[in-house]
C-alpha cells in the first residue's frame, strides 16, 4: 500500500514565516556561524528553538553552509565521566576569516587570566554549560583546593630562570654581572656544579642548586647587555631612520655661513661703482 501523502510536506514542518524569519536572522545576523552555534544563539537571544538539523537545512539552501562529505564512522576510545568539576578542560581553536578577506585565516583562543575575573564569570558559565549538556557530573566535589604554595616559591616559579655553570672559583655570570658562590670549606665540590639563574619580577636574583637558595656575593657589575631585536623593535628603528634621513635637507639652512657670505657679496657688488 501506498501513503496518500507521499510528495506532501510533513505535519511537523515549519510554518513558513517561522521559517522566513529564521532565514533573515541567518543571513543579517549569523552569516558565519555554525548550524550548532546559530541554533544556541538564536534560542538564547531571540528565543526560537528548532533544531540544528533544521538550521542546517536552511544554510544550506541560502549558500551560508556547504554541506561536508559523510566520512567512515570511527572507533572512538570511551572514558568514564569525570568526577568532579575541573577535571576536563576544552579549548576551542577553529581557524577563522577574522580579518574579513583582508588578510589570512587566524585563529582566536581566548582564556581568563585573571582569577577574580575567573571567579566572577565561573558561576555563570557553568550553568550554562549545564543547561547545554544537561549532564551534571558525577560528583559536586570541586578538585581545586587552597594554594599550597608559600609567596616566595610563587615569586621563584613565575621568574625567568637559566642554567650557569659554576667556575674553579664558584663564580656565575649573568647578564655582565659575576656572582661568586660563599661557602665556609674549601668548596670543591661545587666546582662544575649546575645552578639556575631566577631573576624575580622585582629584580632580585637567585641562584638555585637542588631547589635551595645559595648566597653569593657580587664582584664586578658591567654594562648591561642591550635587550635581544625582534621584529617589532627592529622595524621601529628602521622606520625611525629612514625618517630621520628624509627629514634631512640638502639646502643650507637661512643662517648658514655660505648663505651670509654669498649675501655680503651681493651688496658689496650692488654698492660699487659700475666700470666705464
Amino acid at each position: 500500500m501506498v501513503s496518500r501523502r507521499v510528495g506532501q510536506p510533513s505535519n511537523r514542518r515549519l510554518q513558513e514565516p517561522l521559517r522566513e524569519a529564521i532565514r533573515a536572522l541567518l543571513v543579517a545576523r549569523y552569516p558565519d556561524f555554525g548550524p550548532t552555534l546559530a541554533r544556541e544563539k538564536r534560542y538564547e537571544l531571540h528565543q526560537i528553538e528548532v533544531s540544528s538539523e533544521t538550521v542546517r537545512q536552511l544554510q544550506v539552501e541560502l549558500g551560508l553552509w556547504r554541506p561536508k562529505r559523510r566520512q567512515a564512522a570511527r572507533a572512538f576510545q570511551w572514558r568514564e565521566r569525570r568526577w568532579r568539576f575541573g577535571e576536563l578542560i576544552q579549548i576551542d581553536g577553529s581557524p577563522h576569516d577574522w580579518f574579513e578577506g583582508r588578510g589570512p585565516r587566524g585563529t582566536l583562543i581566548v582564556s581568563n587570566n585573571d582569577l577574580a575575573d575567573a571567579n566572577t564569570n565561573l558561576p555563570a558559565f557553568m550553568a550554562d554549560l549545564t543547561r547545554a549538556s544537561r549532564w551534571p557530573p558525577s560528583r559536586r566535589k570541586t578538585p581545586i583546593g587552597p594554594l599550597l604554595h608559600r609567596a616566595r616559591e610563587l615569586d621563584l616559579l613565575l621568574s625567568a630562570q637559566e642554567e650557569r655553570t659554576l667556575s674553579k672559583n664558584l663564580i656565575v655570570q649573568y647578564h655582565n654581572i659575576a656572582y661568586q658562590i660563599r661557602h665556609d670549606g674549601p668548596g670543591h665540590r661545587r666546582r662544575g656544579a649546575k645552578v639556575t639563574v631566577c631573576a624575580l619580577t622585582d629584580g632580585e636574583v637567585v641562584l638555585l642548586r637542588e631547589g635551595r637558595e645559595l648566597p653569593y656575593t657580587t664582584y664586578r657589575t658591567g654594562e648591561q647587555p642591550p635587550p635581544d631585536e625582534d621584529e617589532k623593535t627592529l622595524n621601529e628603528r628602521v622606520d625611525g631612520a629612514l625618517e630621520k634621513q628624509q627629514r634631512k635637507s640638502s639646502k643650507p639652512a637661512l643662517d648658514h655661513p655660505w648663505r651670509q657670505a654669498v649675501a655680503m657679496a651681493a651688496a658689496r657688488s650692488a654698492t660699487s661703482p659700475a666700470t666705464p
